[in-house]
């Protein structure tokens, strides 16, 4: 066995390094600013500490990287120096040089103090005061005597010169020799400390170590007793905290205390540690600045380490033992008893190195029980804590607890249940066994039931009616817990993995607890209870859980609190604290804790963006609708700042309800607000009712054009237009096509009455008589067969001019059908004086080009009734018909050899009455016509044709676009 004499537990501190954002481990000097924030003073300049993350500030003009001393001014400036003699100041993130006293200070490291519009600059050998309002510097250089560190003394700037003792006032130096001061050694430098009560310290120091402290009271000086400790070891600095007079040492701080005339050692901080300031923030927060290890905070008393040996490995299992003795097994396979009234320790060497994976105490029996995975091991619970191994042939346990003499519950790998005791360890059948592997199990007292998590589902198991039920919840699911308590109302708590916790009366779910209503996290590490308090451990946080009219209240415990780790394996509830092992340490709280409130909780923006842009920081802003994604991100500053509070939102104008923000969320993001005027709040949880604490941003989005009345009124102005347009269109339309079709009618009319005249003019009398006499005189010299013939040819031609008169368009085929017909029957009214030729294009598909209906015939009319009817002899007509391809025009050329148009003119004009050719002005008149419903014209061209200077005929070219 190993014994260890019980020792103080520390409390447990919050250390900041590097690994945590600090710019380096070495610092000298830390100061809090009226708005919470935590500056300091180290081997890499001037860092300030928001709540959320560490930032150095910079100036281009600092000569090397570390500054000293450091102090607060009323305006909120914070000024530090260097040991180059640059002092600065720094304000809204920006380090400023304001002055350089290089010359002045030598190279020496001054200190720096400030009260009441005066900053005082000082080494051992010259004091520079600066009037800040007024920029006034005097200086005040001494060569013989040393100048001690100045303090604040009844609202006074007061420093030391050996036994010279001197105050500042208004900038100027002036003697305050009123009392006659102990003696002191020509080398002792004298700090005066000032105390509660109007009292004041005297300390004497040679070389950082105290010789002489004494303590002024009522106009005397006492001489006191220092503590060896404090004695043997070299000062830093002295700072006084209420009652308290802490010295910062090169081994720790010590907090000191006075009685009976004597200073005593109250607590011993960070004894390993080079401690060079401390300050106790606004929240109550401990921190300490080390020469080499960072920042140390104390943020609570009431948390506390438990120490042990790091090779025991770690802390695997913990549970209450005997009256006050706490149980601790660890992966290395042993045990710790720690008796927490005496605070001894006790390790148990259990021989094999197997973890430990269940430790129970069997009350019934007074043993203590050890399970290294297949091994077992039975403990006395009184000293020396002798054990021995019992034979074990289960697989590894998981949880043991015995309810009764003769029975106890176990889960383990392959199976949970009820076992005889009787038989400890080999498990026998009992009244309830199941063969799955289990998680946890628990006997509720009050309620007598027994409860069983198992991989797959919660199982409850009822001993007066030997009856086991599977618990589901209201949606019908399964259960899967891994921790399970009572607490003495009779509720039996189940934590799950990932789905929060239930609270179960008998055997049904009352209450299901999830972050929706209160839980910092649904994924539940560990539970504990006390009497009727929970104690809820979760990734996110610790809670302690108490019912107030059968509501359950939550209190939060996080870093900034004290809790050292998240990370919890187990708890126990032993005496009055409950403690906590993480694989990095074992800690306690004390039942008692009660969570201290923040003094302050000022909430303050630290970006705005919109349509992902930066923003300055203002409490207006004006966005277009198209442009209004807004992102929003706030800060609280000290140690418990984001993640010491909740905080909850809304958008006064979208929203009136407050929704509660994640713990440890610091921003907001809005994605496509509508058009219109919102007010953006913000809040702690913990400050609801305190207006002063609510901070607002307005926004006024601003509305599309299509939004606007105007542009509505435009609209309806407009549609209003469109439909008289429209209306007004439609009707100059109707009429136009009206007009168009009266058009259309009077030219249909028109053609109509040309073809009938065409027609009249195609068959003349002239044409007519001698069609019948030529078929007269077949009949009279019996010409039977040519007469029969001719009148076949007669009456087939005017049929085709009548089918062809009521058609728009025929084809050439039927046209030089028509014709064919004609030419054969003027023939024989020629008397057989007429030569006629059809000239036509082989490629010329005849059945596929069209033209209007008795169309060449006229012309051919006019040939023979202007050119060959005056020719007697040798007369010849050539009809010519040629298509273009590539153009799609049909060329048509009549060309007789008769008289020509001039004589044909000549012979007209001589006659009595004579009268324009019918034929030729209908036709005339048919193209016009025909060309006003076509984007390609019918063109005609008449040619005379000569020869030797003398008419010889005419051609007339028609030219038909298909």
């Amino acid at each position: 066995m190993l014994f260890q004499n019980g020792i103080a537990q520390e409390p447990v501190s919050i250390q900041f390094t590097q690994k945590d954002g600090l710019p380096d481990k070495e610092f000298y000097r830390i100061a809090e600013d009226k708005t919470g924030l935590i500056w300091l003073a180290g081997n890499k300049g001037l860092t300030k500490y928001d709540g959320n993350e560490f930032s150095t500030l910079e100036n281009s003009e600092k000569r090397g990287f570390s500054v000293f001393e450091l102090t607060v001014d009323d305006d909120d400036r914070k000024w530090c120096i260097n040991i180059s003699g640059q002092l600065f100041y720094a304000v809204n993130d920006h380090l400023i040089l304001y002055k350089d006293f290089k010359k002045d200070l030598k190279g020496n490291l001054a200190e720096l103090i400030y009260h009441d519009g005066f900053l005082v600059v000082s080494t051992y050998f010259i004091i520079i005061t600066i009037d800040i309002k007024d920029n006034i510097i005097r200086k005040f250089p001494n060569e013989t005597l040393y100048f001690s560190r100045p303090s604040i003394i009844n609202k006074q700037i007061v420093f030391w010169t050996h036994r010279q003792r001197f105050i500042i006032k208004n900038g100027i130096i002036v003697g305050a020799n009123k009392h006659q001061f102990p003696k002191s050694k020509s080398n002792d430098l004298i700090r005066e400390i000032p105390l509660e009560g109007n009292k004041n310290l005297f300390v004497y120091l040679i070389n950082g170590k105290i010789t002489n402290a004494y303590l002024f009271d009522n106009k005397k000086f006492l001489k006191i007793d220092v503590p060896k400790e404090i004695l043997a070891t070299s000062i830093n600095l002295i700072k006084t905290e209420g009652n308290s007079v802490w010295f910062l040492c090169k081994n720790g701080a010590f907090q000191t205390s006075f009685s009976s005339g004597k200073l005593s050692i109250a607590n011993h901080y960070f004894k390993n540690e080079i401690i060079t300031d401390f300050i106790i923030d606004s929240d109550g927060n401990s921190w300490f600045s080390s020469l080499d290890k960072g920042v140390y905070v104390l943020p609570n008393t009431k948390i506390t380490d438990v120490a042990y040996d790091e090779k025991l490995g770690e802390p695997l299992k913990i549970l209450k033992g005997k009256e006050n003795d706490l149980l601790v097994g660890f992966s290395s396979g042993k045990l710790l008893i720690y008796n927490t009234l005496s605070l001894e320790k006790t390790i148990v060497n259990l021989p094999k190195e197997n973890r430990v994976s269940a430790v129970s105490y069997d009350r019934f029996g007074d043993r203590y029980l050890v399970f290294q995975d297949i091994k077992l091991f039975q403990v006395s619970t009184k000293k020396p804590f002798n054990f021995t191994e019992i034979p074990n042939e289960s697989v590894a346990m998981k949880q043991v607890e015995f309810f009764s003499e003769k029975e106890y519950l176990f889960s383990q790998f392959t199976r949970s249940g009820i076992s005889k005791v009787e038989n400890f360890p080999k498990i026998t059948a009992s009244s309830f066994q199941k063969i799955k592997r289990g998680y946890a199990c628990h006997y509720n007292p009050i309620s007598k039931l027994s409860f069983f998590g198992f991989v797959d589902e919660l199982v409850i198991f009822d001993h007066d009616k030997n009856q086991n039920y599977t618990v589901k919840t209201v949606a019908g699911k399964d259960l899967f817990a891994h921790s399970i308590l009572h607490t003495n109302d009779g509720f039996t708590w189940i934590a799950t993995f990932s789905k929060g916790i239930f609270r179960i009366k008998n055997k049904r779910i009352v209450a299901h607890f999830t972050t929706k209503n209160g839980l910092l996290s649904d994924r539940v590490n560990a539970l504990a209870t006390d009497n009727n308090t929970i104690w809820i451990a979760t990734e996110k946080g610790i809670q302690i859980g108490k019912l107030n009219n059968r509501k359950l209240e939550f209190t939060n415990l996080f870093t900034q609190d004290g809790v050292p780790s998240y990370n919890i394996s187990d708890m126990a509830v032993v005496g009055n604290s409950v403690y906590f092992s993480s694989p990095e340490r074992i800690f306690a709280i004390e039942k008692n804790f009660e969570k201290s409130a923040l003094k302050r909780a000022k909430i303050y923006f630290t970006s705005i963006k919109i349509n992902q842009e930066n923003q300055k920081i203002s409490s207006n802003y004006l966005l277009e609708n198209r442009n209004s994604n807004v992102v929003i991100q706030f800060n609280v500053n000290g140690l418990g700042g984001i993640s010491g509070n909740q905080f909850e939102y809304r958008l006064k104008g979208l929203n009136e309800k407050w929704t509660l923000l994640d713990i440890g969320k610091r921003e907001v993001q809005f994605a496509n607000l509508p058009s219109g005027n919102f007010t953006f709040q913000l809040r702690s949880v913990s400050n609801r009712n305190d207006a002063e604490h609510l901070k607002e941003i307005k926004f006024e989005v601003t509305k599309e054009f299509y939004e606007s009345v105007w542009f509505w009124i435009a609209v309806s102005i407009l549609l209003l237009l469109l439909v008289y347009l429209y209306f007004k269109r439609k009707i100059k339309l109707e009429k136009q096509v009206s007009e168009e079709e009266k058009a259309k009618l009077f030219l249909d009319n028109q053609l109509i009455n040309l073809k009938l005249e065409n027609l009249q003019s195609q068959m003349n009398p002239h044409f007519i008589f001698n069609a019948l006499n030529s078929i007269q005189e077949y009949i009279v010299h019996n010409k039977k067969e040519l007469a029969s013939s001719y009148l076949v040819k007669f009456s087939r031609l005017i049929r085709l001019y009548l089918d062809q008169s009521r058609e728009n368009s025929v084809s050439l085929e039927q046209e030089l059908m028509a014709m064919k017909l004609y030419l054969e029957l003027e023939k024989v009214r020629f008397e057989d004086k007429l030569e006629y030729t059809l000239k036509i294009n082989c490629e010329i598909k005849a059945s596929e080009i069209y033209l209007p209906p008795l169309f060449i015939q006229p012309y051919v009319e006019n040939a023979f009734k202007h050119g060959l009817l005056h020719r007697k002899t040798d007369r010849k007509l050539l009809v010519e018909f040629h298509y273009d391809e590539s153009t799609k025009i049909l060329s048509i050329c009549i060309e007789d050899n008769g008289i020509g148009r001039i004589a044909a003119q000549k012979l007209k004009f001589a006659r009595p009455n004579y009268h324009t050719s019918f034929a030729t002005s209908a036709n005339e008149k048919r193209v016009a016509l025909i060309n006003e419903n076509r984007a390609q014209k019918i063109s005609v061209e008449i040619i005379d044709v000569t020869e030797n200077g003398m008419a010889s005929g005419t051609r007339v070219c028609v030219q038909v676009p298909q």
